[in-house]
């Protein structure tokens, strides 16, 4: 397609978030057309300087270019005959980043049936359960390339660095709101439990340097070894395609594949797993599909690696899964308290989001504290099962 002839259009806005903006266009030629997402830095250069983006999408950039090639390299010569790849993203068409005009060109997934769900709703069971197979193959390739290829695999993690825990934005931002979210989260428990409840006691005695146990996790703590992986970092409904074949109300996805990976680092695969299941799944889930929702991931994680040639119970033997949720509770419990007062936000991550208040109070940006003023009465039972069961589980225990 001869470039000079082509003529692109904005076709939506698909949303304005903090770290970067998201596009659907329409690239029209004289023989053929094609639908594309472009994602950039915030066109609003006020909000990149306040949240740094440059960081997360040079890290987002790494991973399309450097970890998707090497795995998908890794895969094709280990593994000649097998064509389904065991990491589902859309194809990256281009990314490229100089600090000013970064961009990511994607293939529309959309064009293949693939869709977002409803970000207020929590995931269904046959949702969650193929997430969490997929996610089995993801770190699953981590594990054998780090057992086949261990310097080949050395390069690709040092391919990316941490983002919301890197020094520039710790002490700009994150410190600040990981802080406010355990503020919020303790404030929440002890309206709802007794101030000697463990829900209030052990929440508030796992606040304390919270943020430090939380950074450390995030450069992949070398005491956790063997077995950090490449995660994903931003495990939620949202960063999740599903395509399905029947219309049926009952209906089952087909396939999925998972997007946004400005927050991908070299950690334990316990802040995948524990952010999927308290961001995107509700008590009742848990309390009734827990067990198989792990055994699931785990016998992912053992196929994978399996084909190999691997043997999955010296690499990620299943009582490590459980282990790796206790080790990462510090991150994934953050990660909730911070993210489900912003996920259940009705407003936010829609194109009104393109307005973005930036006035600092004396913790975080209006923006980014007005969803915990305003939570809804559903929100506040999220939060607070979230809260019983990191308890219950044992997942604060590890300080």
């Amino acid at each position: 397609m001869d470039s000079e002839a082509v003529k692109v259009t904005v076709t939506r806005i698909l949303a304005s978030l903090w770290v970067s903006s998201v596009f659907k266009v329409k690239a029209e030629g004289p023989t053929k057309s094609v639908n594309l997402f472009i994602k950039c830095l915030p066109l609003d250069l006020t909000r990149r300087k306040q949240m740094v983006s440059e960081i997360f999408f040079r890290n987002e950039v790494m991973f399309y270019n450097r970890v998707v090639t090497a795995f998908q390299k890794f895969q094709k010569e280990k593994l000649p005959h097998v064509q389904r790849p065991f990491l589902t993203v859309p194809n990256c068409y281009r990314a490229e980043t100089d600090g000013e005009n970064d961009v990511i060109i994607l293939e529309d997934m959309t064009s293949k049936g693939f869709v977002v769900l409803n970000r207020l709703e929590i995931l269904g069971l046959p949702e969650l359960f193929l997430v969490l197979r997929k996610l089995g193959r993801f770190h699953g390739l981590s594990l054998a390339m780090k057992t086949l290829d261990p310097e080949g695999f050395h390069e690709v993690r040092l391919c990316l660095n941490e983002t919301a825990f890197s020094k520039p934005i710790l002490d700009k931002i994150s410190r600040n709101i990981v802080l406010y979210a355990f503020e919020d989260g303790i404030k929440e428990a002890k309206e709802r439990f007794s101030e000697d409840s463990p829900y209030v006691i052990k929440l508030q005695r796992f606040s304390e340097g919270v943020v430090d146990r939380i950074t450390a996790i995030s450069y992949g703590d070398p005491n956790n070894e063997p077995y950090n992986v490449i995660t994903h970092g931003d495990m939620w409904v949202s960063n999740f395609m599903f395509q399905y074949s029947s219309p049926t109300v009952n209906k089952s996805p087909d396939e999925m594949c998972f997007l946004d990976f400005q927050q991908a680092r070299y950690t334990s695969p316990g802040t995948d797993v524990g952010r999927l299941l308290f961001v995107s799944t509700d008590k009742s889930t848990r309390d009734a599909h827990r067990q198989d929702l792990l055994r699931c991931y785990h016998d992912s994680v053992s196929d994978t690696v399996r084909e190999f040639g691997c043997d999955p119970d010296k690499l990620f033997p299943f009582w490590a899964v459980e282990q790796q949720l206790k080790n990462s509770g510090a991150h994934f419990v953050g990660s909730v308290l911070f993210n489900l007062p912003h996920a259940l936000n009705e407003c936010e991550g829609s194109d009104n989001d393109m307005a973005f208040d930036y006035v600092q109070t004396d913790k975080i940006p209006k923006s980014l504290q007005l969803p915990y003023l305003t939570k809804t009465p559903a929100c506040r039972k999220r939060i607070l099962e979230a809260i019983q069961d990191v308890v219950d589980y044992g997942y604060l225990d590890c300080v």
